[in-house]
Protein backbone atom coordinates (compact mmCIF):
# COMPACT_ATOMS: atom_id res chain seq x y z
CA UNK A 1 0.00 0.00 0.00
CA UNK A 2 3.13 2.11 0.85
CA UNK A 3 3.92 2.39 -2.85
CA UNK A 4 0.65 2.69 -4.10
CA UNK A 5 0.10 5.74 -2.26
CA UNK A 6 3.47 7.28 -3.59
CA UNK A 7 2.63 6.77 -7.19
CA UNK A 8 -0.43 8.13 -6.39
CA UNK A 9 0.79 11.12 -4.54
CA UNK A 10 3.23 12.19 -7.69
CA UNK A 11 -0.57 11.97 -9.71
CA UNK A 12 -1.81 14.26 -7.06
CA UNK A 13 1.07 16.48 -7.25
CA UNK A 14 0.79 16.43 -10.88
CA UNK A 15 -2.95 17.48 -10.94
CA UNK A 16 -2.25 20.09 -8.71
CA UNK A 17 0.62 21.48 -10.92
CA UNK A 18 -2.03 21.26 -13.89
CA UNK A 19 -4.56 23.20 -12.25
CA UNK A 20 -2.19 26.03 -11.01
CA UNK A 21 -1.17 26.02 -14.38
CA UNK A 22 -5.04 26.27 -15.98
CA UNK A 23 -5.36 29.20 -13.32
CA UNK A 24 -2.45 30.92 -14.15
CA UNK A 25 -3.00 31.15 -17.98
CA UNK A 26 -6.81 32.36 -17.10
CA UNK A 27 -9.33 29.50 -16.94
CA UNK A 28 -12.06 29.17 -14.59
CA UNK A 29 -15.59 27.43 -14.14
CA UNK A 30 -17.22 30.91 -13.04
CA UNK A 31 -20.31 31.92 -14.40
CA UNK A 32 -22.48 34.90 -13.68
CA UNK A 33 -25.93 32.90 -14.19
CA UNK A 34 -25.09 30.24 -12.04
CA UNK A 35 -24.24 31.95 -9.46
CA UNK A 36 -27.50 33.43 -8.76
CA UNK A 37 -29.33 31.07 -9.93
CA UNK A 38 -29.73 27.05 -10.47
CA UNK A 39 -28.80 25.49 -13.69
CA UNK A 40 -32.41 23.77 -13.73
CA UNK A 41 -34.54 27.09 -12.79
CA UNK A 42 -36.79 26.91 -15.67
CA UNK A 43 -38.80 29.79 -15.05
CA UNK A 44 -36.76 32.31 -13.42
CA UNK A 45 -33.67 31.47 -15.78
CA UNK A 46 -34.77 29.55 -18.89
CA UNK A 47 -37.98 30.93 -19.84
CA UNK A 48 -37.19 34.15 -19.05
CA UNK A 49 -33.95 34.12 -21.18
CA UNK A 50 -35.34 32.30 -24.16
CA UNK A 51 -38.84 34.68 -24.03
CA UNK A 52 -36.61 38.13 -23.71
CA UNK A 53 -34.33 36.81 -26.77
CA UNK A 54 -36.71 35.65 -28.68
CA UNK A 55 -38.38 38.48 -28.62
CA UNK A 56 -38.09 40.42 -31.97
CA UNK A 57 -38.87 43.81 -29.73
CA UNK A 58 -36.95 43.02 -26.88
CA UNK A 59 -33.77 44.52 -25.81
CA UNK A 60 -31.02 42.71 -27.56
CA UNK A 61 -32.19 45.32 -30.79
CA UNK A 62 -31.47 42.40 -33.23
CA UNK A 63 -35.10 41.97 -34.38
CA UNK A 64 -36.16 38.17 -35.32
CA UNK A 65 -32.81 36.74 -36.16
CA UNK A 66 -32.96 35.01 -32.74
CA UNK A 67 -36.17 33.97 -33.32
CA UNK A 68 -35.52 32.63 -36.92
CA UNK A 69 -33.07 30.70 -35.50
CA UNK A 70 -35.10 28.67 -33.31
CA UNK A 71 -37.79 28.12 -35.24
CA UNK A 72 -34.74 26.24 -37.66
CA UNK A 73 -34.75 24.15 -34.52
CA UNK A 74 -38.48 22.61 -34.82
CA UNK A 75 -40.04 19.84 -37.18
CA UNK A 76 -39.95 20.89 -41.12
CA UNK A 77 -43.66 21.10 -41.00
CA UNK A 78 -43.39 23.94 -38.34
CA UNK A 79 -40.19 26.49 -39.28
CA UNK A 80 -42.43 28.20 -41.63
CA UNK A 81 -45.83 27.96 -38.90
CA UNK A 82 -44.92 31.44 -37.65
CA UNK A 83 -44.17 34.69 -39.75
CA UNK A 84 -41.23 36.08 -37.72
CA UNK A 85 -42.19 39.36 -39.45
CA UNK A 86 -45.30 39.61 -37.70
CA UNK A 87 -44.23 37.94 -34.63
CA UNK A 88 -45.12 39.06 -30.98
CA UNK A 89 -43.94 36.70 -27.62
CA UNK A 90 -45.98 36.57 -24.45
CA UNK A 91 -44.35 34.77 -21.82
CA UNK A 92 -46.50 33.28 -18.60
CA UNK A 93 -49.50 34.38 -20.13
CA UNK A 94 -52.41 32.26 -18.68
CA UNK A 95 -49.28 30.48 -16.82
CA UNK A 96 -48.30 29.65 -20.69
CA UNK A 97 -44.54 29.17 -20.26
CA UNK A 98 -43.68 31.07 -24.11
CA UNK A 99 -46.36 32.04 -26.15
CA UNK A 100 -45.38 32.73 -29.98
CA UNK A 101 -48.11 34.31 -32.29
CA UNK A 102 -48.62 36.25 -35.24
CA UNK A 103 -52.09 37.24 -35.89
CA UNK A 104 -52.92 34.06 -37.41
CA UNK A 105 -50.74 31.08 -35.65
CA UNK A 106 -50.12 30.74 -32.02
CA UNK A 107 -46.96 28.30 -30.75
CA UNK A 108 -47.42 27.30 -27.63
CA UNK A 109 -44.18 26.89 -25.92
CA UNK A 110 -43.93 24.71 -22.63
CA UNK A 111 -40.37 24.70 -21.13
CA UNK A 112 -40.01 21.61 -18.91
CA UNK A 113 -36.31 21.09 -17.11
CA UNK A 114 -37.10 19.06 -14.10
CA UNK A 115 -40.62 20.24 -13.00
CA UNK A 116 -43.59 18.10 -12.84
CA UNK A 117 -46.40 18.10 -14.86
CA UNK A 118 -49.26 20.30 -13.87
CA UNK A 119 -52.85 18.64 -14.12
CA UNK A 120 -54.89 19.73 -17.52
CA UNK A 121 -51.38 22.08 -18.16
CA UNK A 122 -51.35 22.08 -21.84
CA UNK A 123 -54.77 21.42 -22.37
CA UNK A 124 -55.40 24.16 -20.32
CA UNK A 125 -53.20 26.35 -22.20
CA UNK A 126 -55.04 25.37 -25.58
CA UNK A 127 -58.11 26.43 -24.49
CA UNK A 128 -56.68 29.58 -23.11
CA UNK A 129 -55.46 30.48 -26.71
CA UNK A 130 -58.69 29.36 -28.45
CA UNK A 131 -60.59 31.50 -26.57
CA UNK A 132 -58.41 34.62 -26.05
CA UNK A 133 -56.86 34.36 -29.65
CA UNK A 134 -59.06 33.15 -31.92
CA UNK A 135 -62.56 34.14 -30.37
CA UNK A 136 -63.49 30.35 -29.21
CA UNK A 137 -62.88 29.51 -33.18
CA UNK A 138 -64.19 25.42 -32.85
CA UNK A 139 -61.88 23.88 -35.02
CA UNK A 140 -58.22 25.38 -34.18
CA UNK A 141 -56.52 22.59 -35.95
CA UNK A 142 -54.15 25.14 -38.34
CA UNK A 143 -54.07 27.85 -36.03
CA UNK A 144 -51.84 26.32 -32.79
CA UNK A 145 -48.84 24.21 -32.42
CA UNK A 146 -47.80 22.86 -28.92
CA UNK A 147 -43.76 22.53 -28.80
CA UNK A 148 -42.91 20.59 -25.32
CA UNK A 149 -39.62 21.83 -24.91
CA UNK A 150 -37.58 19.54 -22.10
CA UNK A 151 -33.91 18.42 -20.97
CA UNK A 152 -35.35 15.21 -19.93
CA UNK A 153 -39.08 14.39 -20.87
CA UNK A 154 -40.80 13.39 -24.29
CA UNK A 155 -44.07 14.07 -23.11
CA UNK A 156 -46.31 14.69 -20.42
CA UNK A 157 -46.77 12.36 -17.69
CA UNK A 158 -50.22 10.53 -17.94
CA UNK A 159 -50.63 11.00 -14.25
CA UNK A 160 -50.68 14.65 -15.02
CA UNK A 161 -53.48 14.55 -17.30
CA UNK A 162 -51.83 17.48 -18.96
CA UNK A 163 -53.32 16.55 -22.58
CA UNK A 164 -57.18 16.17 -21.06
CA UNK A 165 -59.60 15.60 -23.73
CA UNK A 166 -56.94 15.05 -26.41
CA UNK A 167 -54.76 11.59 -27.36
CA UNK A 168 -51.41 12.03 -28.32
CA UNK A 169 -50.78 10.03 -31.57
CA UNK A 170 -47.31 10.40 -32.80
CA UNK A 171 -46.68 13.78 -33.05
CA UNK A 172 -50.62 15.10 -33.39
CA UNK A 173 -52.92 15.75 -30.56
CA UNK A 174 -56.41 14.23 -31.64
CA UNK A 175 -59.26 15.60 -29.89
CA UNK A 176 -61.50 12.84 -28.26
CA UNK A 177 -63.29 15.36 -26.02
CA UNK A 178 -64.55 13.98 -22.32
CA UNK A 179 -66.50 11.62 -20.92
CA UNK A 180 -69.09 14.10 -19.00
CA UNK A 181 -68.50 17.82 -18.21
CA UNK A 182 -65.56 19.13 -18.52
CA UNK A 183 -63.24 18.93 -15.34
CA UNK A 184 -61.78 23.03 -15.84
CA UNK A 185 -63.24 25.45 -17.34
CA UNK A 186 -60.41 26.62 -18.56
CA UNK A 187 -59.99 23.59 -20.71
CA UNK A 188 -61.00 23.82 -24.54
CA UNK A 189 -64.59 24.06 -25.86
CA UNK A 190 -64.54 21.50 -29.28
CA UNK A 191 -67.37 19.91 -30.16
CA UNK A 192 -67.03 15.89 -30.17
CA UNK A 193 -67.69 15.55 -33.58
CA UNK A 194 -65.27 18.24 -34.98
CA UNK A 195 -61.94 16.29 -36.34
CA UNK A 196 -59.93 18.86 -34.45
CA UNK A 197 -55.30 17.64 -34.72
CA UNK A 198 -53.37 19.92 -33.42
CA UNK A 199 -49.56 19.12 -33.76
CA UNK A 200 -47.47 18.44 -30.69
CA UNK A 201 -43.63 17.69 -31.26
CA UNK A 202 -41.10 17.57 -28.57
CA UNK A 203 -37.68 19.88 -28.94
CA UNK A 204 -34.90 18.34 -26.45
CA UNK A 205 -32.53 20.72 -24.51
CA UNK A 206 -29.51 18.64 -25.62
CA UNK A 207 -28.94 19.09 -28.67
CA UNK A 208 -31.70 21.59 -30.19
CA UNK A 209 -31.48 24.66 -27.59
CA UNK A 210 -27.51 23.73 -27.36
CA UNK A 211 -27.34 24.65 -30.68
CA UNK A 212 -29.45 27.48 -31.41
CA UNK A 213 -27.48 28.87 -28.63
CA UNK A 214 -24.45 28.69 -30.41
CA UNK A 215 -25.93 29.49 -33.57
CA UNK A 216 -27.33 32.78 -31.64
CA UNK A 217 -24.00 33.36 -30.30
CA UNK A 218 -22.40 33.34 -33.71
CA UNK A 219 -24.79 36.06 -35.02
CA UNK A 220 -25.05 38.01 -31.90
CA UNK A 221 -22.88 41.57 -32.18
CA UNK A 222 -19.14 41.47 -29.93
CA UNK A 223 -20.11 42.36 -26.43
CA UNK A 224 -23.09 41.90 -24.26
CA UNK A 225 -25.53 40.02 -26.53
CA UNK A 226 -22.39 37.67 -27.39
CA UNK A 227 -21.80 37.08 -23.69
CA UNK A 228 -24.95 36.46 -22.48
CA UNK A 229 -25.02 33.55 -24.86
CA UNK A 230 -21.76 32.40 -24.31
CA UNK A 231 -23.18 32.71 -20.54
CA UNK A 232 -26.07 30.62 -21.38
CA UNK A 233 -24.52 28.05 -23.14
CA UNK A 234 -22.18 27.14 -19.59
CA UNK A 235 -25.74 27.01 -18.23
CA UNK A 236 -26.87 24.26 -20.74
CA UNK A 237 -23.49 22.68 -20.21
CA UNK A 238 -23.50 21.82 -16.42
CA UNK A 239 -27.33 20.82 -16.61
CA UNK A 240 -26.80 18.38 -19.16
CA UNK A 241 -23.57 17.04 -17.21
CA UNK A 242 -23.73 17.95 -13.57
CA UNK A 243 -20.56 16.41 -12.51
CA UNK A 244 -18.97 16.85 -16.09
CA UNK A 245 -18.66 20.39 -16.90
CA UNK A 246 -15.59 22.25 -15.30
CA UNK A 247 -12.61 23.57 -17.40
CA UNK A 248 -10.30 23.57 -14.88
CA UNK A 249 -8.93 19.64 -13.78
CA UNK A 250 -10.53 17.79 -10.52
CA UNK A 251 -9.41 14.72 -9.00
CA UNK A 252 -11.78 12.43 -10.41
CA UNK A 253 -11.52 14.05 -14.05
CA UNK A 254 -7.88 13.60 -13.86
CA UNK A 255 -7.66 9.82 -12.69
CA UNK A 256 -9.77 9.75 -16.07
CA UNK A 257 -6.86 11.33 -18.15
CA UNK A 258 -4.83 8.89 -17.48
CA UNK A 259 -3.93 4.70 -18.37
CA UNK A 260 -5.70 1.92 -17.28
CA UNK A 261 -3.63 0.96 -14.80
CA UNK A 262 -3.11 4.22 -13.19
CA UNK A 263 -6.74 4.23 -13.10
CA UNK A 264 -6.84 1.22 -11.07
CA UNK A 265 -4.62 2.24 -9.06
CA UNK A 266 -6.23 5.75 -8.54
CA UNK A 267 -9.26 3.65 -7.81
CA UNK A 268 -7.96 1.54 -5.10
CA UNK A 269 -6.26 4.31 -3.47
CA UNK A 270 -9.25 6.30 -3.31
CA UNK A 271 -11.21 3.82 -2.08
CA UNK A 272 -8.45 3.45 0.93
CA UNK A 273 -8.21 7.20 1.16
CA UNK A 274 -12.21 6.96 2.01
CA UNK A 275 -11.83 4.74 4.73
CA UNK A 276 -8.78 6.41 5.78
CA UNK A 277 -10.18 9.58 6.04
CA UNK A 278 -12.43 9.27 8.86
CA UNK A 279 -10.26 7.37 11.29
CA UNK A 280 -7.41 10.85 9.94
CA UNK A 281 -10.21 12.88 10.80
CA UNK A 282 -10.40 12.04 14.64
CA UNK A 283 -7.26 12.13 15.38
CA UNK A 284 -6.29 15.12 14.04
CA UNK A 285 -9.33 16.57 15.52
CA UNK A 286 -8.65 14.72 18.83
CA UNK A 287 -4.62 16.22 18.59
CA UNK A 288 -6.29 19.53 18.23
CA UNK A 289 -8.09 19.62 21.12
CA UNK A 290 -5.47 18.22 23.45
CA UNK A 291 -3.14 21.17 21.54
CA UNK A 292 -5.60 23.68 22.66
CA UNK A 293 -7.08 22.60 26.42
CA UNK A 294 -4.52 19.97 27.36
CA UNK A 295 -4.72 15.69 27.06
CA UNK A 296 -5.85 16.30 30.95
CA UNK A 297 -8.69 18.32 30.45
CA UNK A 298 -10.50 16.90 27.54
CA UNK A 299 -11.32 13.50 30.29
CA UNK A 300 -13.31 16.46 32.23
CA UNK A 301 -16.47 15.35 31.08
CA UNK A 302 -19.60 15.77 32.83
CA UNK A 303 -22.74 14.63 31.67
CA UNK A 304 -21.09 14.09 28.62
CA UNK A 305 -19.63 11.14 27.20
CA UNK A 306 -15.40 11.10 27.24
CA UNK A 307 -13.99 12.99 24.32
CA UNK A 308 -11.13 11.36 22.99
CA UNK A 309 -9.81 9.62 19.33
CA UNK A 310 -12.63 6.82 19.48
CA UNK A 311 -15.67 8.66 20.34
CA UNK A 312 -14.92 11.29 17.92
CA UNK A 313 -14.81 8.61 15.01
CA UNK A 314 -18.15 7.11 16.40
CA UNK A 315 -19.63 10.37 16.53
CA UNK A 316 -18.24 11.65 13.17
CA UNK A 317 -19.36 8.03 11.70
CA UNK A 318 -22.68 7.83 13.96
CA UNK A 319 -21.41 4.26 14.60
CA UNK A 320 -23.43 2.83 17.47
CA UNK A 321 -26.63 1.66 18.78
CA UNK A 322 -29.15 4.03 19.99
CA UNK A 323 -27.45 6.90 18.63
CA UNK A 324 -25.13 6.47 21.73
CA UNK A 325 -22.08 8.78 19.72
CA UNK A 326 -24.01 11.50 20.30
CA UNK A 327 -23.12 14.44 23.37
CA UNK A 328 -19.48 13.74 23.13
CA UNK A 329 -17.65 16.48 25.21
CA UNK A 330 -15.83 18.09 28.07
CA UNK A 331 -16.32 20.14 30.67
CA UNK A 332 -13.39 23.48 31.04
CA UNK A 333 -12.38 26.06 34.08
CA UNK A 334 -13.62 29.30 33.16
CA UNK A 335 -13.45 32.99 35.20
CA UNK A 336 -17.26 32.91 35.65
CA UNK A 337 -18.60 29.31 35.44
CA UNK A 338 -17.56 26.67 33.53
CA UNK A 339 -17.56 25.82 29.90
CA UNK A 340 -18.65 23.21 28.19
CA UNK A 341 -17.38 21.95 24.49
CA UNK A 342 -20.28 19.18 23.14
CA UNK A 343 -20.43 17.36 19.70
CA UNK A 344 -24.17 16.57 19.47
CA UNK A 345 -26.37 15.05 16.66
CA UNK A 346 -25.11 17.07 13.77
CA UNK A 347 -23.82 20.22 15.40
CA UNK A 348 -21.08 21.10 18.10
CA UNK A 349 -21.28 23.56 20.62
CA UNK A 350 -19.79 25.43 23.17
CA UNK A 351 -20.97 27.71 25.95
CA UNK A 352 -21.36 28.81 29.72
CA UNK A 353 -23.04 25.51 31.75
CA UNK A 354 -26.25 25.88 32.86
CA UNK A 355 -29.71 24.14 33.47
CA UNK A 356 -30.36 24.02 30.04
CA UNK A 357 -28.80 22.11 27.49
CA UNK A 358 -26.03 23.76 25.11
CA UNK A 359 -28.51 23.41 22.26
CA UNK A 360 -31.68 23.80 23.43
CA UNK A 361 -33.69 26.42 21.14
CA UNK A 362 -33.25 29.42 23.77
CA UNK A 363 -29.60 29.80 23.39
CA UNK A 364 -28.40 27.22 20.67
CA UNK A 365 -27.80 29.92 18.10
CA UNK A 366 -25.15 31.51 20.84
CA UNK A 367 -23.63 28.37 22.02
CA UNK A 368 -22.76 27.26 18.13
CA UNK A 369 -19.78 26.99 16.85
CA UNK A 370 -19.33 28.62 13.50
CA UNK A 371 -19.15 26.26 10.35
CA UNK A 372 -22.71 24.83 10.68
CA UNK A 373 -22.77 21.44 9.98
CA UNK A 374 -19.61 19.90 11.38
CA UNK A 375 -19.14 16.50 9.28
CA UNK A 376 -19.86 18.50 6.12
CA UNK A 377 -17.03 20.98 6.86
CA UNK A 378 -14.70 17.78 8.21
CA UNK A 379 -15.13 15.40 5.31
CA UNK A 380 -15.31 17.76 1.84
CA UNK A 381 -13.92 20.98 2.61
CA UNK A 382 -9.86 20.80 2.07
CA UNK A 383 -8.85 22.45 5.23
CA UNK A 384 -11.42 21.52 6.89
CA UNK A 385 -10.38 20.10 10.64
CA UNK A 386 -8.11 22.72 11.23
CA UNK A 387 -10.39 25.65 10.32
CA UNK A 388 -13.21 23.80 12.55
CA UNK A 389 -10.10 23.66 15.09
CA UNK A 390 -9.73 27.28 14.41
CA UNK A 391 -13.45 28.17 15.48
CA UNK A 392 -13.58 26.03 18.35
CA UNK A 393 -10.27 28.02 19.74
CA UNK A 394 -11.89 30.95 18.59
CA UNK A 395 -15.30 30.61 20.89
CA UNK A 396 -12.60 29.21 23.90
CA UNK A 397 -11.18 32.59 23.80
CA UNK A 398 -14.79 34.40 23.71
CA UNK A 399 -16.20 32.05 26.92
CA UNK A 400 -12.63 33.21 28.85
CA UNK A 401 -10.88 29.66 28.35
CA UNK A 402 -7.30 29.72 28.56
CA UNK A 403 -6.00 28.18 25.98
CA UNK A 404 -2.87 27.85 23.51
CA UNK A 405 -2.33 28.45 19.69
CA UNK A 406 -2.98 26.21 17.13
CA UNK A 407 0.15 25.39 15.21
CA UNK A 408 -0.87 26.28 11.88
CA UNK A 409 -0.97 30.42 13.37
CA UNK A 410 2.27 30.65 14.48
Amino acid sequence: MEELAKRCLKHYQSLNANKQQQIKEGMHDYSLITSMLKPSNEVTLHSRFLCSMLNPKGPHYQGNVFLKLFLKELPAGLRSFIDPDRATIIREKDSIDILVHDGEHALVIENKVYATDQRYQISRYIGCVQRKLFGGEPDVSKRMAVIYLSAKRTHPSKKSESLAGFALIGNILRWKGFAGCKPHPDLPDIQDDLNVEIPFHHVPYFPSLVRWAENCAEKAPAGGIRNAFDEYLLVLKRLEKPKAWRKVMTLDSYAMSLPEMDQREMYAFMVESQTALDRFIAARLFEGLKALFGEVALFERGPFKTLDEDSLYNWLTKKGKDKDWERVGAIFDAPIQPVALVFASEFAYMGAMCERPLWDKECRDANLIHGGGVRSLLRTQLDGVYRFLHYIRKRAVQCGIQVASLESEL
